[in-house]
């Protein structure tokens, strides 16, 4: 597939931002001054070139250093919607009083099957603007304001890459969840949970939680230790739950909140417009210690 090298590429890619269209076939995007944004969801979250690197002087001007490597998210961007239509078939746990660990369930899924919705998700936090901004902290913090073009091109080159190496790793995460918001509504942002670090070459402790539906998010955890099996289980998240976790999206979060019907209020992190972190321990750790099978 070819890949202009000044085109604009999607962080929300189109196949993911369409199951978040209202009856109206709109997404709103709020900011963190409160104002609100109502689209078609292919509108919002483009980058120009965000994926390319250009070292010509001038606009336009081709090098024959110049590459993109938009091709690595070809393969997740043509799963998402089969992935979506399977998570949204799946059975879901009844919401029950129990502690958090009693209230999975497994879930029986090819090899294969759960390895494809790793590499999606994944590609959404490494091409997620929080990462983007993780991917040039250093040379800001060092040099102060860069000039937008140098800007992109240190972000383009220190995640390049990153995509295909995690991928390669994927058959080692240990835990994935799915959490399923039966009456409440997630919303997605330009920053969610992640310990995805750009560049990476290995999972590490690699945790993420991603919106990826308005009733369907979806975690990935790998843990120092764990029993193999379950690998995948599925939760119903009561309607607190669901506040919780869209509060930690807003930390996240930087210039964009999407939503598909239930407008939230900025909160005290996101009118801040900048990329922030939960500090350690955090709800967030408790979670994922209660995965069924990690040894808390």
């Amino acid at each position: 597939m070819a890949h202009p090298l000044a085109s604009k590429h999607h962080w929300w890619p189109k196949g993911v931002s369409r199951y978040w269209k209202n009856d109206e076939g709109i997404v709103h995007w709020l900011k963190p001054d409160g104002e609100v944004i109502s689209s078609d969801p292919a509108n919002f979250a483009a980058i120009g070139g965000g994926h390319s690197v250009r070292l010509g002087n001038d606009p336009g001007e081709d090098t024959p250093w110049d590459f993109t490597f938009e091709p690595e998210f070809d393969r997740p961007d043509s799963a998402f919607p089969h992935v979506i239509e399977w998570l949204q078939s799946l059975d879901r746990p009844p919401l029950i009083e129990a502690g958090l660990r009693d209230r999975y369930i497994p879930i029986e899924a090819a090899s294969e099957q759960i390895d494809q919705l790793l590499e999606c998700v994944i590609s959404l936090a490494v091409r997620s603007p929080m990462t983007r901004a993780l991917a040039v902290a250093t040379a800001e913090h060092l040099r102060g304001s860069i000039k937008v073009k140098e800007k992109n091109n240190l972000i383009s080159m220190n995640l390049r890459g990153t995509q295909r190496n995690h991928a390669r790793n994927i058959p080692y995460i240990g835990k994935v969840a799915i959490i399923y918001s039966p009456n409440r509504e997630f919303i997605f942002g330009d920053g969610f949970y992640s310990t995805l670090a750009p560049g990476s070459y290995n999972l590490g402790s690699l945790s993420i939680i991603c919106p990826i539906t308005p009733r369907i998010a979806v975690v990935i955890h790998k843990p120092s230790q764990y029993r193999t099996r379950p690998r995948l289980s599925a939760i119903t998240f009561a309607d607190q739950e669901t506040d919780g976790l869209n509060s930690v999206t807003q930390i996240y979060a930087c210039n964009a909140v999407f939503y598909r019907e239930e407008k939230p209020t900025p909160s005290e992190y996101f009118v801040l417009r900048r990329h922030q972190v939960l500090d350690w321990p955090n709800a967030i750790c408790a979670f994922l210690r209660q995965l069924p099978g990690v040894q808390s």
